[in-house]
């Protein structure tokens, strides 16, 4: 028998014998399945900004992911992950002296006493596979085992010695406790548009005026001056300073606004299967004819509908067809995530609507799930009973707070992502006039005036403890959803004017950008509000044409099909946006927070085809033939390709409406869905 030590033929190096080697193997796949912490990969996102001393965000980040794994299951394996978490949270937020450690730390205490284990428990079980980890790296068995610069065990004790949670007991005392009521909470939302405090805002000298529409309710003009708050802090929730005071009486509420002379009250009926609604207000003066919208049949659809553009349709259709919920005729925002924002809920909307038009499904399907969707909209539950909260479970149609959790609060609501749906609800009413009452329903039960306060729009944010109301949108997004609200007869002229602009050169192409924070500048506004709205104002559609050719020209010089949106991506941060132009810097990637993400800079495939379908020369030829096969063959079409050529295999509503908005506008001979622009 050969000893051990003899050198292998041809110069290898010497190697262990066969029992070591079992023997190692075998501790290996022990260790490698025991406890919660033997996948290191699921703590990546977080430590990536742990090793770059970003505790803030590595914290936050680590509490999301926890959250996000919580919601699939309970089991005893998924709570100790969970509370895994919320110990590392509970690390990187005592390293940046953030009180929050010490909410962290009894999340985690909590969790693992309900899957009936300690944090002293899964400490002694880390030692020993850090032992065995240790023993491995010693024995140098890098030709048998998998100890490569990725291995997870590897990564493990990178991660134990940099946290050192092999010591860690709990978070010190004295850590600094901070004011939130005076701070930006993190806002974790699909959409996020909060860049100032409303008080801050460039006041009009003249009072906004009486706002217009029969089931909106109003305030009049001296009621509105009276009605500015003073201060940047907000009052209580639902609560508005009455005249001559700053802030509200300490534990009184503010005596009620005096009503509008205008005005009288207008009985709702009751929606089913909920209690009586609340009478709204009416304005006694008569309302402008309505706007001429476009009606099925007035239209005559164009010759060269191919069968590939069918296709096309029937794919992105697929998508709602697996992620749709019969309960209650809402549509998941991401392939089997049951949440949703309005701005989903607009797409979702636009996809019943479209795939009627384009003959994918019959009348019968069209009417019921329209009217599904339609009835879940006039009883679920509102934010404060002013309008639809930001984000509702598909499955149950409850809201939800800001951690995705079902609450009977809300986290208040996107200004951005209500004109999204009411456009569709606009068409949805012309195209379908059967669908005209259930609609008026719909809107009977929502109160705007916060919404749109000094003739812009204005989001709400609600952290469970404070409102934060604040103007909401940039160049681009702020027109479009302005343009869905003033369909309604809501004055929104500030929202729809350019005053916070400025020029920059791109690629030798003068453009508008937006001079505030925050300003997300993707192609999505542009395309979706060509299709469905037609020409909003000149200058819209100026800048429509420039966002095509800036995009354009990058392709010429690079040769690099670009489509630059917002998107779903398929793993953390889920979602970015990709800019034209973002802060300084052309072609950025950035988080919905504004950190760079530019490992997740790609081509959208819903704007490649909406572009393609809006342009008829080579780019727009050439955008179509970058995405048409990104397609998954059951789950509709994935959100677009990266520039190393991988796929970003997420797949979601948003993506699949609007490309079969793309088509629909293609068969209707390049004819927008409201014909006649917004205004006269």
């Amino acid at each position: 028998m050969r000893p051990v030590t003899q050198a292998r033929p041809h110069g290898g190096p010497n190697r262990p014998g066969p029992w070591l080697l079992g023997l190692c193997l075998l501790l290996w796949a022990w260790t490698a399945a025991a406890g919660p912490l033997s996948d290191p990969s699921l703590f990546e996102d977080g430590f990536r900004h742990a090793e770059e001393e970003a505790w803030e965000r590595a914290a936050q980040t680590w509490v999301a992911d926890g959250e996000t794994l919580l919601k699939r299951s309970r089991d005893q394996e998924t709570l100790r992950r969970t509370a895994c978490f919320n110990v590392f949270a509970t690390i990187a937020f005592e390293k940046a002296d953030n009180a929050r450690a010490y909410v962290t730390w009894s999340a985690a205490v909590r969790y693992f006493l309900e899957s009936n284990t300690s944090w002293e428990a899964q400490q002694e079980a880390l030692r020993q596979e850090a032992h065995a980890i240790d023993t491995r790296l010693k024995a140098g068995l890098t030709g048998s085992l998998p100890l490569s610069g990725n291995d997870p065990q590897r990564r493990l004790m990178d991660m134990v010695e940099a946290l050192g949670l092999l010591t860690y007991s709990g978070p010190k005392a004295g850590l600094q406790v901070r004011d939130v009521a005076d701070d930006e909470p993190e806002i974790r939302v699909t959409r996020n548009y909060f860049p100032r405090p409303q008080a801050l805002a460039v006041r009009e000298t003249q009072a906004p005026a009486v706002q217009k529409g029969a089931r909106h309710g109003s305030l009049d003009a001296e009621a509105q001056a009276a009605a500015q708050p003073k201060t940047e802090g907000l009052p209580g929730k639902g609560m508005i300073p009455p005249p001559g005071t700053d802030t509200p009486s300490a534990g009184a509420p503010p005596p009620p606004l005096p009503p509008s002379v205008n005005e009288e009250p207008l009985a709702v009926p009751p929606a089913p299967g909920v209690p009586e609604a609340t009478a709204t207000a009416i304005e006694a003066a008569p309302k402008a004819s309505p706007m001429p919208l476009t009606t099925r049949g007035n239209i005559q659809e164009a010759e060269g509908f191919t069968a590939e553009e069918l296709e096309i349709s029937r794919t992105a259709w697929r998508y709602v067809v697996e992620n749709y919920q019969t309960n209650t005729g809402l549509v998941n925002s991401v392939h089997n995530y049951p949440y949703a924002t309005l701005w989903d809920l607009g797409s979702t909307l636009a996809a019943f609507a479209c795939a009627m038009q384009l003959g994918i499904i019959g009348p019968a399907e069209g009417k019921e799930k329209i009217t599904r969707f339609l009835e879940t909209l006039q009883v679920v539950e509102l934010y404060n009973n002013e309008l639809p909260n930001r984000e509702y479970m598909t499955r149950t149609g409850e809201m939800t707070d800001l951690g995705s959790r079902p609450s009977s609060v809300g986290s208040g609501w996107s200004a951005l992502d209500i004109g999204r749906l009411l456009i569709w609800l606009k068409i949805t009413a012309a195209w379908y006039p059967d669908f005209a009452p259930m609609v008026d329903k719909v809107l009977d039960r929502w109160t705007f005036d916060r919404l749109v306060q000094y003739r812009e729009l204005n989001g709400m944010l609600f952290n469970g403890e404070k409102e934060w109301l604040r103007q909401e949108g940039r160049l681009g997004y702020e027109q479009y959803a302005a343009t869905g609200v003033a369909l309604f007869d809501l004055d929104v002229r500030k929202a729809l004017d350019y005053k916070e602009t400025d020029t920059v050169t791109i690629l030798e192409k003068k453009v508008l950008h937006d001079t505030r924070n925050k300003a997300f500048f993707t192609s999505d506004p542009f395309v979706m509000a060509a299709m469905e709205l037609g020409p909003i104002d000149d200058t819209f559609s100026d800048l429509t044409r420039k966002v095509y050719d800036i995009q354009r020209r990058r392709w010429l010089k690079s040769e690099e099909v670009t489509a630059v949106n917002e998107d779903a991506v398929n793993k953390a941060p889920w979602f970015v946006y990709n800019n034209v132009y973002y802060e300084g810097t052309p072609w950025a990637c950035v988080t919905h927070d504004g950190a760079p993400a530019d490992a997740f800079f790609s081509l959208s495939t819903k704007a490649a085809l909406g572009w393609s379908v809006l342009f008829d020369d080579a780019y727009a030829t050439a955008l179509r033939q970058a995405v048409v096969g990104l397609k998954h063959p059951r789950y509709g079409f994935y959100a677009g390709r990266y520039p190393d050529g991988t796929i970003n295999t997420s797949r979601n509503i948003n993506t699949n409406a609007v490309i079969l908005e793309a088509m629909l506008y293609m068969k209707r001979g390049s004819t927008p869905f409201l014909t006649q622009g917004v205004f006269p």
